[in-house]
C-alpha cells in the first residue's frame, strides 16, 4: 500500500501534461456551484462524502466498509490522459481532491452526468423529470436525482419508478 501511495501523490504528470491538467482542472473549478440542497442530500447518500479525503477513501476499502470521496463521482475518461495506465483514474481523483475540492468535484460531475433518456446534466434532468429550475427542487427531488445519478439505467424514474422510490425510502428511512 505504502507504494500506490507515493506512486499516487507523485504522478499526475506522468499521466497527465501540466496543460491538460490546467484545462480539466479549470473546467471543474469553472462548473457552477450547485444549489445547498445537494450537498445535504448528497450527503444522506454517501455520509461525509464530501468530507473525506481519497486517501481516507482507499483506506476504507481494506475495510470492506468502502466509503468514496466525492471527487470519485467523476468519471475520470481514459481521454483525460496522456499516458493511460490502470492507476490513472486513480492518480485523477487523489489530484482533483487536492486541487478543486469535493463540492467543486461534485459541482461539476453532477452538472455533466448522463441521466439516460438523452438527458445530460442535473438542470436539464430537472426539468425534464420534474419540471422545474434546479433551484425550486424539493429534498425529495433533490435525493431522486441524485439516486438517478448513481445508476441511471436501474433507477430510471421513466422505466423503473418503483426501484427509485424504494431506494429513495431506504435512505430516508436511515
Amino acid at each position: 500500500m505504502g507504494c500506490f501511495y507515493f506512486y499516487l501523490t507523485n504522478s499526475i504528470n506522468s499521466v497527465m501534461s501540466k496543460e491538460r491538467q490546467l484545462i480539466i482542472f479549470n473546467k471543474i473549478k469553472e462548473s457552477e456551484e450547485l444549489p445547498n440542497s445537494f450537498y445535504i442530500q448528497y450527503e444522506k447518500l454517501n455520509p461525509n462524502g464530501l468530507k473525506r479525503s481519497y486517501t481516507e477513501s482507499l483506506l476504507s476499502r481494506l475495510s470492506n466498509n468502502f466509503k468514496k470521496c466525492a471527487c470519485e463521482e467523476i468519471y475520470a475518461h481514459p481521454g483525460y490522459f496522456d499516458n493511460y495506465n490502470r492507476f490513472a483514474p486513480h492518480i485523477f481523483v487523489y489530484e482533483a481532491n487536492k486541487k478543486v475540492g469535493a463540492k467543486k468535484c461534485l459541482d461539476y460531475e453532477l452538472q455533466n452526468a448522463d441521466f439516460t433518456n438523452g438527458i445530460n446534466g442535473v438542470k436539464l434532468a430537472s426539468r425534464k423529470y420534474f419540471n422545474k429550475e434546479i433551484n425550486d427542487l424539493n429534498e425529495v427531488e433533490v435525493l431522486d436525482l441524485l439516486i438517478i445519478h448513481e445508476n441511471p439505467s436501474l433507477y430510471n424514474p421513466l422505466k423503473r419508478r418503483e426501484k427509485l422510490i424504494k431506494q429513495r425510502e431506504h435512505i430516508l428511512a436511515k
